[in-house]
């Protein structure tokens, strides 16, 4: 536990680390962190910054090759969720990305796996426990 609790701190402290991870890592890096009951909300939020850097924006320029997929997005949103974390910011900025995956998949454009009909399943009840489905 104390290990866990260092971990956290210096992603607290060194919010550079966050946001110099890319799409995978940062899933990775919440997931963790809520499946252990770890986690501040400033680390949090940190992750969140950072994916919706990613993803780019109004003032924001996107990675190339750094976006993350739809179900790497649900299971980031699944992770936030689990930490009982509501970024609205973060849930607001995805939504068009899960909405251009779903249209895909409705309209058989889906070239490679996308995700299954259990991971939207995941995705609503993302937002639902967050109390954010509003937003979808």
């Amino acid at each position: 536990a104390a290990w866990l609790a260092a971990v956290t701190k210096h992603l607290e402290d060194h919010q550079e680390v966050v946001r110099a991870m890319g799409a995978l890592d940062l899933l990775y890096t919440a997931s963790s962190l809520a499946r252990l009951g770890s986690g501040t909300s400033s680390v949090f939020d940190s992750i969140a910054e950072s994916v919706l850097k990613l993803l780019g924006g109004a003032d924001r320029r996107p990675r190339q090759n750094q976006q993350p997929s739809a179900k790497q997005t649900i299971f980031l949103l699944h992770a936030f969720s689990q930490a009982e974390c509501a970024h609205e910011g973060l849930f607001a900025g995805l939504v068009p990305l899960l909405r251009s995956a779903l249209s895909s998949e409705l309209q058989g454009a889906t070239k490679r796996q996308g995700p299954s009909r259990s991971d939207w399943v995941v995705a609503y009840g993302a937002f639902a426990g967050t109390g954010l489905h509003m937003l979808s």
